[in-house]
């Protein structure tokens, strides 16, 4: 697999998957994000996203958060080992210019990694 890649195997897109995140999955907040995590069985990390068009009523606005996403998922992917990933984005992030957001994408991966190896 592409060392930095965003292949289609890294998306979460079955229904099955994330109702299984919701269900028994952990999780890292902070004031933009919540990041749901579950452990898999493959040996990379899957992304999948809910940005609610409730938050967001712009497609430009929701679009640009899940491009912020991706390119900060895509960066850390290897460290992130083996678990499926779902980002849940707060009311009023689209205010925020987007390095404070990739900064709190970055200090979340880091929160999770560490709640990870922790437990």
């Amino acid at each position: 697999m592409k060392q930095f890649g965003f292949t289609r195997l890294m998306r979460l897109v079955d229904p099955g998957d994330f109702k299984q995140i919701f269900a028994a999955g952990e999780r890292v907040s902070s004031k933009a994000f919540t990041v749901l995590y579950h452990s898999n069985s493959l040996e990379y990390p899957r992304l999948g996203m809910a940005i609610p068009r409730k938050h967001f009523s712009r497609a430009v606005d929701r679009n640009r958060i899940k491009r912020l996403v991706r390119e900060s998922f895509r960066q850390r992917q290897q460290v992130l080992g083996g678990r499926d990933l779902v980002v849940l984005s707060k009311p009023g992030i689209n205010r925020h210019p987007n390095s404070d957001l990739l900064r709190c994408l970055e200090r979340q991966w880091i929160g999770l990694v560490k709640q990870c190896s922790d437990s």
